[in-house]
C-alpha cells in the first residue's frame, strides 16, 4: 500500500529529494549574517582595542626601560672592575700603583715605560694589564693612532657610545694637530686636595702642593732633566696624581676603605662636543681634570658626586649617568655604588688614602672631621 508524503511547510517541498528553497534561503541568509558579525568592528570597540594596547605599552615601557639600563650598569660596573683589577696587577708588577704622568700637556708614550718617568697618564699606563696591548704599542711615533683608539672599556653605555670626540688641543708629544680624539668616562683618585686651577703654564706655582692642575714641562727633554721643577706632591692625597708612586703600603687607611678610580662627573649638555672641562683631551693624558677626579671638602665648598645634571658644568667631581649612585673600585679591587648622597666628610676620607680617621663606603664612621685642610 503506498504511503502518502507528508506535505512540506508552506512555501516549500516535501523532504524525499526534493529541493527546499526555503530552508536553503535561510541557511545562506545565516551564514552570509554570522560573516559579517565576525569580521565588523564599530568606532567604539576599535578605540577601545587601541586603548588597552596603549595602557599595556605604558606599563611594559618603563620595565623594558629599566631593564635595559640594569643591563648598561651592570656593563659599567664590570668595566670598573677590570679597571681595579688592573691597577692591583700593576701595582704587583709595579710596586706602585699607576702614575698620573707629566701634566695635562702629554700623552702616553711607548718608548718610556711605565710608571713616573711616563708621560701619559694612569688609563694608558694600565692598557697593558687590560689586555690591550695594542694600543699602548699605538703611542709610537706621531701618536695619531693612539689618541683616535676608540676603547670601549672606558665609555659607560648609560651615558654615550664609544667613539671619537672633538678635542681642544694638542699634547706637546702629539705630532700633529688631530681634531677627534678618545674620550674616556672614568678618572682616578687625586685625593681630598684643592681644586683651584690658575697654574697653567707656570711651573713656580708648583710649589704649592695642593693643586689639581700642575704645569709640565714644554719637551722631552725638559721633563727628563734634573734641573725642571715638578710638582710638590708631599701633600697631594690621593692614589694618581703628577708621577706619583703610591705603593700599597702607603695606603695606610685601608685598601679597602681609600678610592681608586670610578666614574666621573659630566654635563649631558656637552657629552658630544668636547666642550666640558673635564672632557676635552684625550683619555691618555697625564695629570689633570680630564682623568683625576677630587673628594674635596671643605667651609669654601664641597667635591661630592653627583649624577649628571643638564646645564651644570663641573669638572673636579666623581659621578655618572646612573640614578642610583656612581660605580667606584677601591684600592683592593672591590667595587661598590657609591650613593651621591653620602656624607661630605665620609666621601672627603675615602680619597685621603692616610688621614687616619675611620670611613667606609657604606657611609660608615664619624662624620666630624675638619674637612681638607688648605694650602699653606
Amino acid at each position: 500500500m503506498r504511503v502518502p508524503r507528508q506535505r512540506a511547510a508552506a512555501g516549500g517541498f516535501s523532504s524525499g529529494g526534493v529541493r527546499q528553497p526555503a530552508r536553503l534561503f535561510f541557511v545562506v541568509t545565516h551564514l552570509r549574517g554570522s560573516h559579517r558579525a565576525r569580521h565588523g568592528f564599530t568606532l567604539v570597540e576599535l578605540l577601545t582595542v587601541i586603548a588597552i594596547i596603549a595602557t599595556l605599552i605604558g606599563l611594559l615601557l618603563p620595565a623594558v626601560q629599566a631593564a635595559r639600563e640594569a643591563a648598561r650598569r651592570t656593563a659599567c660596573t664590570n668595566q670598573v672592575k677590570q679597571m681595579g683589577l688592573a691597577f692591583q696587577s700593576f701595582q704587583a708588577a709595579r710596586g706602585a700603583f699607576p702614575s698620573g704622568g707629566w701634566g695635562y700637556n702629554w700623552i702616553g708614550d711607548a718608548s718610556m715605560g711605565l710608571g713616573a718617568g711616563q708621560p701619559g697618564g694612569w688609563a694608558y699606563q694600565v692598557l697593558p694589564f687590560m689586555e690591550l696591548q695594542s694600543v699602548f704599542n699605538s703611542g709610537t711615533g706621531g701618536k695619531q693612532g693612539e689618541v683616535q683608539s676608540v676603547v670601549g672599556a672606558f665609555t659607560c653605555a648609560t651615558r654615550r657610545s664609544a667613539k671619537l670626540r672633538p678635542a681642544c688641543c694638542t699634547p706637546a708629544n702629539l705630532g700633529a694637530t688631530v681634531a677627534n680624539q678618545a674620550k674616556s668616562d672614568y678618572a682616578a683618585n687625586y685625593g681630598d686636595a684643592s681644586t683651584s686651577n690658575g697654574v697653567y703654564g707656570n711651573p713656580s706655582s708648583n710649589s704649592c702642593p695642593c693643586f689639581l692642575f700642575a704645569a709640565s714641562p714644554t719637551s722631552v727633554s725638559e721633563g727628563t732633566s734634573s734641573t725642571f721643577k715638578w710638582p710638590n706632591t708631599s701633600r697631594i692625597t690621593g692614589i694618581v696624581f703628577v708621577r706619583s708612586k703610591v705603593r700599597a703600603k702607603d695606603v695606610t687607611d685601608g685598601l679597602s676603605k681609600t678610592y681608586a678610580v670610578g666614574e666621573k662627573y659630566l654635563s649631558p649638555d656637552r657629552y658630544e662636543d668636547g666642550t666640558d672641562g673635564g672632557d676635552d683631551w684625550s683619555m691618555f693624558t697625564g695629570h689633570q681634570d680630564d682623568t683625576l677626579r677630587t673628594t674635596n671638602y671643605n667651609a669654601d665648598g664641597y667635591c661630592g658626586p653627583m649624577q649628571d645634571r643638564r646645564g651644570y658644568a663641573d669638572s673636579m667631581r666623581f659621578g655618572s649617568a646612573h640614578a642610583a649612585g656612581f660605580q667606584m673600585a677601591m684600592c683592593d679591587g672591590s667595587v661598590h655604588t657609591v650613593s651621591y648622597d653620602i656624607d661630605p666628610e665620609i666621601h672627603r676620607r675615602l680619597g685621603n688614602r692616610a688621614d687616619g680617621r675611620t670611613a667606609t663606603v657604606t657611609g660608615e664612621g664619624d662624620t666630624s672631621g675638619a674637612g681638607t685642610p688648605y694650602c699653606p
